[in-house]
């Protein structure tokens, strides 16, 4: 389960999220209480962040891990656009794969595992899904039961209750969103 909430007036897309293009990622300023790296396709970046109040956050020679329980993604002068709260995760466990695709995909597919609560903020563009990035041919999935709590004064975007995108052999049973 997982808390996300946009800042009144920001544009933000799961597209946003990227590990960098060879498809691993590198760390910025890396402590054992807080990992930041650099997300998006357009220079300046966006930076996310992600904290650990276990404290416990290490290179292990390879990549990044630890326990992380608080993410936040900031634009190029550190404003904050959208913050994750109310989660546990394995920082090794947001960027598995060796594609950008497949790092994107597992990035939000552990996110938002289970129930996840959005609170969307006034005039905010958001562009978000409750549980899946793309569900693929051959794969069976089962939504959530997600709460898309939103102002819907000015409010823009797309909101999906379960997937962004379902392809052709896949199967999808939505949650009760």
């Amino acid at each position: 389960m997982a808390t996300i909430e946009t800042v009144r007036g920001v544009t933000f897309s799961a597209w946003d999220i990227e590990a960098s293009g060879d498809g691993g990622i590198g760390g910025l300023f890396p402590s054992t209480n807080a990992f930041i790296v650099e997300v998006g396709s357009v220079a300046p970046f966006n930076l996310l962040a992600f904290y650990s109040s276990a404290d416990n956050i290490t290179y292990n020679g390879s990549l990044y891990v630890g326990t992380i329980d608080g993410a936040a993604i900031y634009d190029a002068g550190s404003n904050p656009l959208i913050n994750f709260t109310d989660f546990s995760l394995s920082l090794a466990s947001l960027w598995p794969e060796s594609t950008q695709t497949a790092n994107w995909e597992a990035f939000w597919e552990t996110m938002l595992a289970g129930t996840t609560t959005f609170n969307l903020a006034q005039a905010s563009t958001s562009y978000l899904m409750g549980d899946y990035a793309i569900v693929n041919a051959g794969q069976t999935k089962v939504g959530a039961i997600d709460t898309f709590n939103v102002v819907l004064n000015d409010q823009r975007g797309y909101l999906s209750g379960d997937a962004l995108s379902v392809e052709f052999g896949a199967t999808l049973t939505g949650g009760n969103d």
